[in-house]
């Protein structure tokens, strides 16, 4: 009899006081449980993931569940996952940003007054925006006074995400000279819709101030899709 009275009277005190500090007398007010400690961890469950879409080995996917997979099969690898209420994610990979990358595969030459394309790059949106970062340097070789412009447009949508991004490559001079250059962009793509596939592209025109049209190589020059997964 002693006993069960001091388990109930344990019960109702807990049930009264909802937070559970271990390791500190004082939890957090907005925590049901505070763990403290200077030299300790916490460890989770390991289980047995089967792969990402399976909730197996438990019954089924609970939003917000955290287990440590310890087996390498499938789609799985070792680490901590939650779930999402429909699969499992790796919290490691949860915000590894996914870049998209190209660059030059050999130097190009730009005389045109018109624009020519330069950098392509096609992928698949894992978040509804993402940066963009655009770099190119180049030498002109004219004999005028003339300039670089570049833009970059979302050729899926026939959106223009950057226009007029130009820099002045070249000052007259008789008999022509060569002078390096370079230039760079960091922008925002928004408003993408997760799982389709863009296609961006970098344009480049020469502009001609005094004298003949400006003529130039570009080499390097590189394009940078940014995401990071929400």
């Amino acid at each position: 009899m002693k006993n069960l009275i001091t388990f109930i009277f344990l019960f109702f005190a807990f049930s009264l006081y909802s937070q559970v500090g271990i390791g500190t007398t004082n939890p957090n007010e907005d925590a049901i449980l505070h763990i403290k400690s200077n030299n300790k961890g916490v460890l989770f469950p390991f289980v047995p993931l089967v792969e990402t879409s399976l909730p197996t080995p438990l019954s089924q996917h609970v939003s917000g569940m955290v287990v440590y997979n310890y087996v390498e099969r499938n789609d799985v690898s070792p680490g901590l996952y939650v779930s999402d209420g429909l699969r499992w994610i790796k919290l490691d990979e949860q915000f590894r940003p996914k870049m998209n990358f190209i660059s030059l595969p050999t130097e190009i030459t730009v005389n045109s007054l018109t624009f020519v394309p330069v950098l392509p790059i096609t992928f698949t949106a894992t978040t509804t925006s993402a940066a963009l970062d655009f770099s190119a340097f180049g030498k002109a070789a004219t004999g005028s006074s003339a300039g670089i412009e570049f833009r970059i447009l979302n050729i899926t949508t026939a959106e223009t995400i950057a226009d007029k991004l130009g820099t002045h490559m070249q000052d007259h001079a008789p008999g022509g000279t060569t002078i390096p250059w370079n230039l760079s962009y960091s922008g925002i793509i928004e408003n993408m819709t997760v799982g389709t596939t863009y296609t961006i592209l970098v344009e480049a025109r020469t502009q001609v101030v005094v004298g003949s049209n400006g003529l130039t190589t570009i080499n390097p020059a590189t394009l940078r899709i940014i995401s990071v997964d929400q």
